[in-house]
């Protein structure tokens, strides 16, 4: 096949979604576009295997969908939505209409199969042409239901049978990884409904890496939530670095009502990063443009939801296209109703974790600026070790630090002499949660090449208390601060 060759072959899966109680509809077109030879390799997807029949693997009444695998060329994507629709027949036959036109809009394909899971819809084609010799009364005597779509469905059918060979063709609901995509399509379809988006999004992929879902997200910012407030417009620092404050409180159950309490288990990461992440800065955006009064909205942001590939990936490629969008509301939720941004409510809940973000970020200046207040204890080579692996040394995380590891028992130095009083330094134990005072062993490892530095800092709080936190500092730039706010606490009454 040479580089030039154009595909003229499509397999299209079409489906419609409806709320009856709001008369919203979606609709969503998933298809592919092939050449009419053996695969050379596969498609990223184990469970997408294409055929000239459609998606292989899947049961239909029975029996596997059995077709020749096929060269893929590109992958075709279609959402719209509105609050004009009856009911969910009138959404699904609308998506077949926007399959049909899809392909009369693109005449280099001849010959293309359609797929949708409504019977209304592949049924009712079958009946157009004794439709319209009774005049579009049904063989029972009534009108024929939505006869205006049906005649543009027409329309377009008679058209498309002057350029190409095609089919409809019936399969169950779920049968078919691609009925399954035309749905989720659907689905986000009916947000561009709720929000009043009246575009189609229309894309066209080239197959190789399509089903790629790699997360590019920092490691050193994965963390359960990220906080921030609208009307805190410092974010961006005066060396360029950006600044984000991530971690997590509460438990399942009271989540929001422990955020900025003394709950032992809550954390904080104070995060500064060379490059800001692109994917939290338009959430970011999006939620201070909904405060123009810059009242000072705390918002808490689902990191655990937004980092996973797949949203992360379609975040970063729309921003809020598909997220039901209140403009009165700082809230964001994807498709599938998953919460991704929370406005806290009442606003003085966070005020008490705005204070503890503004204290450990107020501690990463004086450890940059090396302030002798913050004593500081290496222990990279107590989480690190060189191996040699095929000839090249390599970083890894220490053996002891398996992964049923739960902590790290270190000494380190502390001073709780006031700062005008001579230094007293002291070695004391204390204890490391893993993804609570320091991050997560899968972090740790997964950064264990980029990785400058680990370092436990103490501070005082008083003249028999000191307090900790781990710090991390990355070859890039990329630095952050780590402690349970509420239990970093050392006690030195017997030194």
């Amino acid at each position: 096949m040479s580089e030039t060759a154009v595909s003229t072959r499509a397999v299209i899966y079409v489906d419609g979604g409806y709320l009856p109680e709001k008369r919203i509809g979606g609709w969503g077109v998933h298809g592919y576009t092939y050449f009419d030879e053996l695969p050379k390799k596969g498609t990223g997807n184990p469970k997408a295997v294409p055929s000239d029949n459609g998606y292989l693997g899947n049961i239909v009444e029975g029996h596997p969908i059995v077709g020749n695998k096929v060269t893929l060329d590109k992958y075709i994507d279609i959402i719209g939505g509105g609050k004009t629709y009856a009911s969910n027949n009138e959404v699904e036959l609308y998506a077949l209409y926007q399959g049909m036109k899809w392909l009369e809009e693109n005449p280099q394909i001849t010959e293309a199969k359609f797929f949708s899971d409504s019977q209304f819809c592949v049924k009712g084609l079958v009946m157009t042409d004794t439709w319209i010799q009774r005049n579009w009364m049904t063989t029972k005597g009534g009108p024929v239901q939505y006869r205006k779509m049906w005649e543009q469905v027409v329309e377009i059918r008679n058209r498309l049978r002057e350029t190409a060979n095609f089919t409809v063709n019936w399969i169950p609901r779920d049968a078919s990884i691609g009925n399954t995509l035309a749905d989720a399509l659907a689905t986000r379809g009916i947000v561009l409904g709720t929000n009043d988006n009246e575009n189609i999004i229309k894309t066209e992929k080239e197959a190789q890496g399509y089903w790629g879902l790699k997360n590019t997200a920092p490691r050193i910012l994965q963390a359960p939530r990220w906080y921030f407030s609208t009307n805190d417009l410092q974010y961006k620092l005066p060396d360029g670095s950006t600044e984000y404050y991530v971690g997590a409180h509460g438990t399942k159950d009271k989540e929001d009502d422990l955020l900025g309490k003394r709950y032992a288990d809550n954390f904080l990461g104070v995060v500064r990063t060379k490059s800001p992440d692109p994917v939290m800065e338009k959430l970011r955006l999006n939620a201070i443009s909904k405060d123009p009064k810059k009242y000072g909205a705390i918002v808490i942001a689902h990191l655990d939801a937004i980092f996973s590939p797949r949203t992360y990936k379609e975040l970063d490629e729309y921003g809020a296209t598909f997220l039901f969008n209140d403009p009165k509301r700082i809230d964001l939720l994807d498709a599938k109703k998953i919460e991704l941004l929370v406005e806290l409510k009442p606003v003085g809940l966070g005020f008490r974790g705005a204070a503890q973000w503004e204290s450990m970020s107020k501690a990463l200046d004086g450890i940059a600026a090396a302030d002798s207040y913050y004593r500081v204890t290496d222990i990279t080579d107590i989480v690190y070790e060189d191996r040699e692996e095929k000839k090249k040394t390599l970083r890894k995380l220490k053996p002891a630090i398996s992964p049923i590891t739960k902590w790290l028992d270190v000494k380190v130095e502390f001073n709780l002499e006031k700062q005008k009083d001579e230094p007293k330094p002291f070695l004391g134990k204390v204890r490391l949660i893993l993804g609570g005072d320091i991050l997560t062993r899968n972090q740790l490892s997964a950064l264990s090449e980029e990785v400058k530095s680990v370092k436990v800092v103490t501070w005082r709080d008083s003249d028999l208390v000191g307090r900790y936190a781990t710090l991390v500092e990355l070859n890039s730039g990329d630095v952050g601060l780590w402690a349970r706010t509420e239990a970093n606490i050392y006690y030195a009454v017997k030194r």
